[in-house]
């Protein structure tokens, strides 16, 4: 077999097995609890943290919605945002503009936030 297609035959092979879901990057998430004080005021955040967060590719997985602590202190909303990987979560939530629309969230609200590594 010639070197080309010998090459050829790996680059495929290499492909595929990069390709298999057990090899794809963790993904990253931005992880909220939270309870909103004024929910009037709320809604700006809501309104203008999504096009930031999206510009970096997230996904809302949660945003509010039903939900029972069924163990240890909780806030009354949760959210959970998928982000390509941890340094992207982390990027997105220490970017600039983010961080200006966070002080909506942070006037208006109490909330936990945690950037965590997924599998």
């Amino acid at each position: 077999m010639g070197g080309i297609a010998r090459r050829s035959m790996i680059e495929v092979g290499m492909r595929a097995h990069l390709s298999r879901k057990d090899w794809t990057m963790p993904k990253g998430c931005i992880i909220g609890h939270i309870t909103v004080n004024d929910p009037d005021a709320y809604k700006e955040y809501i309104e203008r943290d999504t096009p930031i967060l999206e510009s970096f590719g997230a996904k809302f997985i949660v945003r509010g919605g039903q939900s029972e602590t069924v163990e240890g202190e909780t806030q009354n909303r949760h959210v959970v945002i998928e982000c390509e990987d941890y340094e992207t979560a982390k990027r997105a939530y220490h970017d600039p503009a983010y961080q200006e629309v966070a002080e909506i969230r942070r006037r208006t609200a109490t909330s936990t936030i945690i950037l965590v590594e997924g599998t």
